[in-house]
């Protein structure tokens, strides 16, 4: 606004009153202020719902951040469990091969000590008919000290 210095001081106004006093149409200066008042309002209002946007983005963006750090630790749990069910199967294959090898290994050792009763008994009948071939070669030798040296005694004396 453009102020003429010389005027105030010509009249000897108040250049104070003559700044501050309304200019126009009171009317059309009271429906500018409500329609400044409302824009204020509104823009407010906007500045509000950015704030509420910002804070619901930031939270939606700290959602998606424990999101994702929860789906790493799943996936690591996963990882984890898969390598575990992986070393428990390599662990039951092996239990099962030395179930296997066990079981071979026990018919072996059945078929040794069948092997090895059978060879005792074996024994046992060849003793058996050793001692019965020892006893009849005792008697055919006392049998033939009877028949052929009944004089024994005598020549000796001779």
């Amino acid at each position: 606004m453009y102020v003429n210095v010389n005027l105030p001081l010509r009249y000897k106004a108040d250049w104070h009153a003559l700044v501050h006093a309304p200019q126009g149409n009171q009317e059309e200066i009271a429906k500018a202020q409500a329609l400044l008042e409302e824009v204020q309002a509104a823009f407010e209002e906007a500045r509000a719902k950015e704030d509420e946007a910002r804070q619901e983005e930031e939270e939606a963006n700290r959602a998606a951040e424990e999101a994702r750090r929860k789906a790493d630790e799943s996936r690591r749990a996963a990882e984890e469990a898969k390598r575990k069910a992986d070393a428990a199967k390599r662990a039951a294959e092996e239990a099962r091969e030395r179930a296997e090898e066990a079981h071979r290994t026990k018919e072996a050792a059945d078929s040794a000590h069948e092997e090895a009763a059978r060879t005792a008994q074996e024994a046992e009948r060849t003793a058996d008919e050793a001692k019965a071939a020892q006893r009849e070669l005792e008697a055919a030798l006392a049998a033939l000290k009877v028949c052929c040296f009944p004089f024994q005694s005598w020549l000796f004396f001779v």
